[in-house]
């Protein structure tokens, strides 16, 4: 053809005028070596005929700025480059078994199904476009199918993006098949929208892919799929999102990101590092990973409106969910060959469950806990696996739990991580708040124990704080408060323990009764005992006998002492007068005491009676409370 048409010009000119003639455009094993635009030759074809190339090589297709009402298929091509910015497709649009290296189709409307199956492309920048109707990348589902029935053979024939795919600002207004495709290079879904659903079941990045602020409405399916490290930083899940058998992460990504001949020493193919660097171009995608440095996947500050699981999913390395707001949250990780964390700091989880594995750790600091489920599988003590530092209750069923927090003497404060146990840096008002969060949902035996928990805690800041002030004044202070927190834990375990109470009562009651029996002690029995002449006169008085029949009161009952030895007998005396002296201020009366030392140790054993009674009396409510 060259040597037909030797000039450029020459040869569209032959072109127009073929199309012309046939009014259709079908170039089928054609070898096109011009910039091919396609609104110069709209005018030339019939308006209901598509435009077809196939087998056919194009050095350069043009439909920028073009208003495009034909059907496009491109089919088994090799086009060097695909130009359509600012397009709008009114047909449909179909690139299937093709080879495009590079494919631009910025601020492009496609308004009826696209199909990009079985095609390879190099750089593929679909920035700021919409898909007005289903885009798929792999085979074609059934008409109206539901993302949730898509099945896993659509996986077959799908697109692969050797170099950087670009879909930044893209809208999916209907459904967006990426279901078996394969990312070589970095992917940038930045601030898009899925408006009606999204599938990336059996997808692969090598490197990574990105859903930065970008806006799920429908239903979305990752399953099966190699994601690379994953960004979804001020995502937002509007519909129900499954993450299933997914792998997070590589286990090369430092390797990567080491120069050429580290990275040949460590075995990795250099080619691969030029993806990287390549994808490092993304200057968005550039951002997530160094952002994701140190995890496998990022999904801070997200806002999921709907059923977010995570299930059975490996990752390379630590999961990143700070910040981030759930309105149910399932999440089960995978065991893998190290110890993986999902931080969930700063963040509010309304409602799930956690499936804790071994090796797999939940952090929550400074998270809001709601009505989550615990699930173990083959662990021992799955709450050393829940990282808990003042972590805040509002709905968790502490009651329903209640056999793990036992299991593990309700602590819970930080975690268990290879044997070691990492404490919480607030451990005190991890326990406090933990406590306001049983009460709050009616669990008075966990908001006991964690009451317990909480005053031991502050015993250790009063030591920590001995050791730590060099000021007298401060450690007088933290002393004062290290031995009156000791006494109220001995004698009633916080008030939390009636029958500790009791037994110091007892114990004080004894151990009175016997000071007042090493001591010589004047009873004034002679008094107390003997019955006088008034008592029998009032006597008679009651029967209303005269009174001028009254007689000596030795003529009717004589007057009777108690012996030494009688009033000796066990010690009951001293007993019963310490017994008398403990319930004095509630009980008035009593033996009458001459001796003034004795009505002193007796009037504070009235206040000691006092303080056990009052003390016992709040513990036995709090008993009942709970």
């Amino acid at each position: 053809m060259d040597q037909i048409f030797p000039e450029e010009s020459q040869k569209r000119i032959a072109y127009l005028s073929t199309i012309n003639q046939a009014g259709v455009a079908e170039l089928v094993c054609t070898h096109v070596e011009i910039s091919l635009r396609l609104d110069s030759i709209l005018q030339l074809i019939d308006d209901d005929s598509p435009i077809i190339i196939a087998a056919t090589y194009i050095s350069d297709l043009d439909i920028r700025n073009t208003s495009l009402d034909h059907d496009l298929q491109i089919i088994g091509c090799r086009i060097s480059k695909i130009q359509g910015s600012n397009a709008d497709l009114h047909q449909g649009l179909t690139i299937l078994d093709s080879s495009i290296p590079h494919l631009t189709l910025e601020d492009c409307t496609f308004n009826e199904q696209c199909r990009f199956t079985g095609t390879e492309f190099g750089v593929a920048n679909f920035t700021a476009s919409t898909f007005r109707k289903t885009a798929n990348f792999s085979e074609l589902p059934p008409e109206e199918v539901n993302i949730r029935e898509i099945q896993q053979n659509t996986a077959e024939n799908a697109a692969r993006f050797k170099s950087s795919a670009i879909f930044m600002g893209t809208s999916f207004e209907e459904l967006a098949i990426f279901t078996g495709v394969d990312f070589f290079a970095g992917v940038s879904f930045f601030e898009a929208e899925f408006l009606n659903g999204g599938s990336f079941e059996h997808v692969f990045a090598k490197i990574g892919i990105q859903f930065d602020s970008v806006t799920f409405d429908g239903g979305v399916r990752f399953q099966s799929s190699n994601i690379g490290v994953a960004g979804f930083r001020s995502a937002e899940f509007n519909d129900r999102t499954v993450f299933k058998s997914v792998t997070f992460g590589r286990r090369d990504f430092l390797t990567l990101r080491a120069d050429t001949t580290h990275t040949h020493a460590e075995g990795i193919n250099c080619s691969e590092l030029a993806k990287y660097n390549e994808s490092l171009e993304l200057e968005l995608f550039k951002e997530l990973l160094d952002a994701a440095e140190g995890f496998a996947a990022v999904f801070t500050d997200c806002e999921v409106n709907g059923r977010f699981e995570i299930v059975d999913c490996v990752a390379t390395n630590n999961i990143n969910a700070m910040e981030s707001h759930f309105n149910h949250l399932e999440l089960e990780l995978a065991p893998s060959y190290r110890n993986i964390t999902c931080v969930l700091d700063d963040s509010v989880i309304e409602k799930g469950q956690f499936n804790i594995r071994q090796k797999c750790y939940i952090q929550l600091s400074e998270s809001v806990l709601g009505r989550v489920d615990l699930q173990s599988e083959n662990v021992d003590h799955p709450i050393d696996y829940l990282f808990i530092d003042n972590t805040t209750f509002d709905g968790f069923d502490f009651s329903k739990h209640r056999h793990l927090f036992r299991a593990n003497d309700w602590v819970i404060e930080g975690g268990i991580l290879d044997g070691q146990h990492i404490h919480s840096p607030h451990l005190e008002s991890t326990y406090s708040k933990a406590k306001e969060g049983a009460k709050k949902q009616g669990s008075g035996l966990a908001a006991t124990e964690f009451f317990i928990k909480e005053l031991r805690c502050r015993r250790d800041q009063y030591l920590n704080d001995i050791q730590s002030h060099s000021d007298w004044r401060s450690k007088l202070k933290a002393g004062y408060g290290i031995v009156t927190n000791d006494i109220f834990y001995i004698t009633s375990r916080y008030a939390e323990s009636p029958s500790l109470v009791f037994i110091w009562s007892v114990l004080t009651v004894i151990g009175f009764a016997v000071w007042y029996g090493m001591h010589p002690v004047d009873l004034s029995y002679q008094e107390t005992l003997n019955i006088s002449y008034h008592h029998i006169e009032l006597v008679l008085y009651r029967t209303q006998l005269p009174r001028t029949d009254l007689v000596p009161a030795s003529l009717f009952v004589p007057t009777y002492k108690l012996t030494e030895s009688e009033i000796s007998i066990g010690g009951i005396e001293y007993l019963i007068l310490s017994i008398q002296s403990f319930t004095a201020f509630l009980v008035t009366g009593g033996i009458e005491k001459s001796d003034s030392t004795v009505r002193l140790v007796s009037s504070i054993q009235s206040f000691l009676g006092t303080f056990w009674i009052g003390l016992f009396v709040s513990t036995m409510v709090r008993s009942f409370q709970k």
